[in-house]
């Protein structure tokens, strides 16, 4: 509990090296995700190296108001931290859960039914993820306006 509210970056720098090396062994995987009739195909490569970079400087952030003695809200970390971490989670692996691997004929709705509940699953998890990032905006311009006692 101490660590995920005062380092808190160094949850998000450690993570960094699990998700690329999640993303270097399925680097040949996709996500298929479907919009308005069209299908945007992300490899789980540029996946991982995008949540690297986002998880970086987020770390980052974290790290330069604990190195200028600035005092984030603990409750407001700790949301933040869990909503992109379980967001991240549950974009990465809704595909894998919903998906079974095989081909089904076009007649069958089952599949389609499963696309659709996939897609939902990924947009939420990307609204959590949004809505956790609004916390940290938040919690930053705390840290900054209060003053030191």
């Amino acid at each position: 509990m101490k660590i995920l509210s005062e380092k808190t970056y160094q949850i998000f720098w450690f993570l960094i090296p699990v998700i690329l090396f999640f993303c270097f062994r399925d680097s040949d995987s996709t996500i298929s995700i479907n919009i308005h009739d069209m299908y945007f195909v992300i490899a789980y490569f540029h996946l991982g190296i995008f949540v690297s970079s986002i998880f970086a400087f987020i770390g980052f952030i974290y790290w330069v108001l604990l190195s200028f003695n600035r005092k984030t809200n603990k409750w407001m970390t700790m949301i933040h931290t869990i909503l992109t971490i379980g967001g991240i989670l549950l974009i990465t692996f809704s595909n894998s859960i919903f998906e079974n691997g095989t081909y089904i004929s076009t007649h069958d709705h089952s599949y389609f039914d499963s696309v659709i509940t996939a897609n939902f699953v990924i947009a939420m998890s990307v609204i959590i993820v949004v809505f956790g990032q609004l916390f940290l905006c938040i919690n930053c311009l705390i840290g900054i306006l209060k003053k030191e006692k």
